[in-house]
């Protein structure tokens, strides 16, 4: 070789040491790039709150209920959600009146009620585009609580229609809100729609009108009979020590029969009414698990558990071996 070839081979052996060192700066810089990005990354991940996908068995709703209906539904809500815990059910306990409009409104999907939608009321929603899914969970009644100490042992159907419309008299009637259901059935069933007399007057909520009712020996309280159905119930037990249920007769001097299961379903008891879910439209959200929970098997169990008429119960076929013992 010749010496001067000796000084290019020289700077060519730094040329491609400095280049090498520069390729390793570059991935050194690189990786710690993606390093940051993704640490950056996880952190805004932390930051922004994980939603649960909206399906049949997680995500978010807001359920309205008449409060009226409020033991079975909180029973029949606490087991959904221990069974499936990915769904956050807000349930709002009001009155019927402001769950449909709630439902029109878009403020809730899914509500609890004791009656189907009228035909103005699905005028209503069809106009806006709307065609609400509802389906029937149970039998339920309106009940009349009195104080112990109340005089009369029996009612009839004849006296307490008469009673609903006077504007005089010893005995008082109160509602348990004015726009619940149980209202609503009295004056649309037994009033025509004409409205209550001067002796009639509203709680706020069925709890103001229990203490009503154990504070006054004229007062009869107008509730849904799902407040008291499950005789293993604390606070029903606690409500009957004060208080009791009047047996009703469709006419005057007939068998009067008390609210129960037996003579809900039979028609004996002479004001009893179904209870339904409506969903506001029919998307396979969590609405329409919680529907299907409570129309279905373990829903309708629990529903005959707490003393009401389920709207479907599970046959039970029993064999029955009639031979001689010993054959």
């Amino acid at each position: 070789m010749r010496m001067r070839d000796r000084p290019n081979l020289r700077r060519r052996y730094q040329e491609n040491k400095a280049n090498k060192r520069l390729s390793i700066l570059c991935v050194l810089c690189a990786l710690s790039a993606s390093v940051v990005s993704l640490f950056l990354f996880s952190c805004n991940n932390k930051n922004e709150a994980y939603v649960e996908p909206d399906s049949p068995t997680s995500g978010t709703v807001k359920f309205i209920v008449d409060e009226g209906l409020k033991t079975v539904i909180d029973n029949q809500l606490y087991t959904f959600k221990k069974i499936y815990n990915r769904a956050t059910i807000n349930c709002v306990y009001s009155d019927e009146k402001n769950a449909i409009e709630s439902l029109f409104n878009d403020s809730c999907k899914v509500i609890c009620i004791s009656r189907q939608l009228s035909n103005e009321e699905i005028k209503k929603f069809k106009s806006a585009n709307l065609y609400p899914k509802y389906t029937c969970i149970g039998q339920t009644a309106v009940v009349l609580l009195v104080n112990k100490d109340f005089k009369d042992s029996v009612f009839s159907m004849p006296r307490f229609i008469n009673l609903l419309k006077s504007d005089t008299g010893a005995i008082s009637v109160m509602f348990d809100n004015k726009n619940s259901g149980c209202t609503r059935y009295l004056n649309d069933s037994l009033l025509d729609g004409k409205g209550f007399g001067k002796i009639c007057v509203t709680a706020n909520n069925t709890t103001e009108l229990i203490e009503k009712v154990n504070a006054n020996k004229n007062l009869i309280g107008i509730l849904d009979f799902a407040w008291l159905s499950d005789q293993d119930n604390t606070s029903a037990q606690k409500i009957l020590k004060t208080t009791r249920l009047l047996p009703l007769s469709k006419k005057e001097n007939e068998t009067a029969y008390y609210p129960d299961q037996s003579n809900i379903k039979t028609g004996a008891y002479p004001m009893p009414r179904w209870m339904f879910v409506i969903r506001r439209a029919g998307d396979f959200t969590l609405s329409a698990g919680i529907e299907t929970f409570i129309a279905g098997e373990k829903g309708q169990l629990m529903m005959l558990k707490a003393g009401l008429v389920p709207f479907r119960q599970e046959e039970r076929v029993i064999e029955i071996n009639t031979a001689p013992l010993g054959q």
